[in-house]
């Protein structure tokens, strides 16, 4: 552990309450079984349906862990959209785990949820990861990214090399991007539906970030408390990121994102269910 703190900060575990970590491997693999059980119960051949079940339940993991890092100081809220996701899996199909995963990291590296500042390790991985990203159709990761390090090099407690990583991931994309398909950006068309999550999402993350920006919460390592712009920048973020794509993607990138759009909006429930049950309280 010692050295895996010394290296990485991303690569450490997420922290947090025993018992919501437990809650979590248990709604993952009972997604897995379920996911596997309707997958062959529909004659799907066993090998498909064991690679359903495990795309169900990896995106029902990494959606909760995403949950964590937009709504840090609640353990509870990153469940609410749990259901819907799993729901949505069998018309959506299994999404693709590496962009959640990304989101999950430009969490973690932007709140400092980990307790420490990202490593040279850490940012070199993350540039690999968002140009790995971008030739496989998001093409906003290593925009963000950019904008990610330059944040975290200005925002205290300050990062300085982080500088020198945000010229490197605006460098990368400047010289990759005449590789880049031309046809990729807006394929599978922005319709209705897309329109409609997109807005939805910026109202949740709106109202996410009014409604917790006075929480307190200590990074999982060192116990000191997150600073409350770096929670917001990253909410905001999260977000960004996703918003852009269904612009730029359409219905297609709601393929790949749909658990992250439903875990926000699952936070925002969460919190407006939270907020409606205090004020009948008072009434009552």
């Amino acid at each position: 552990m010692t050295a895996i703190k010394r290296i990485s900060a991303l690569a450490r575990p997420i922290v947090f309450s025993c018992l919501t970590n437990r809650i979590i491997v248990f709604v993952s693999l009972a997604a897995f079984a379920a996911m596997v059980i309707y997958q062959l119960t529909s004659g799907t051949p066993f090998f498909s349906a064991l690679v359903a079940g495990a795309g169900t339940g990896f995106a029902l993991f990494l959606s909760w862990a995403l949950g964590r890092e937009i709504d840090p100081a609640n353990d509870w809220s990153a469940f609410a959209a749990l259901p819907f996701i799993f729901a949505a899996a069998p018309a959506y199909g299994a999404p693709a785990l590496l962009p959640l995963l990304f989101l999950i990291f430009i969490g973690r590296g932007l709140s400092r949820s980990a307790g420490e500042q990202l490593t040279i390790l850490d940012s070199i991985m993350l540039v690999v990861f968002g140009m790995l990203l971008f030739f496989n159709g998001v093409v906003s990761a290593p925009v963000f990214l950019a904008a990610v390090f330059l944040l975290d090099a200005v925002l205290v407690p300050v990062n300085r090399k982080q500088l020198y990583f945000a010229l490197l991931a605006a460098a990368a994309l400047g010289l990759s991007f005449p590789l880049l398909n031309s046809g990729q950006p807006g394929s599978g068309g922005f319709v209705t539906s897309t329109g409609i999550f997109a807005l939805l999402l910026i109202a949740a993350a709106g109202f996410v970030i009014a409604v917790t920006g006075q929480d307190r919460v200590a990074g999982d390592s060192s116990g000191r408390p997150l600073e409350n712009r770096r929670i917001a920048l990253t909410q905001a973020a999260v977000a960004a990121i996703i918003v852009t794509e269904l612009a730029l993607k359409g219905y297609s990138a709601l393929l790949v994102f749909y658990p992250a759009v439903l875990s926000y909006l699952g936070i925002a429930l969460y919190h407006l269910l939270r907020i409606l049950k205090t004020n009948i309280k008072v009434i009552a």
